[in-house]
């Protein structure tokens, strides 16, 4: 489920009207995307 949620969150990303939400989503999916490459590695 998580992992869905991301791409998800970049695709809306673009179209929110509040730069600061963009912002806090980017940081929440390279967040994520930092986790899974800590896992794999």
């Amino acid at each position: 489920m998580q992992r869905l949620s991301v791409p998800l969150l970049s695709s809306r990303g673009p179209s929110l009207p509040h730069s600061g939400l963009n912002a806090v989503f980017h940081k929440l999916s390279s967040q994520y995307v930092d986790r899974q490459r800590s896992l794999r590695f």
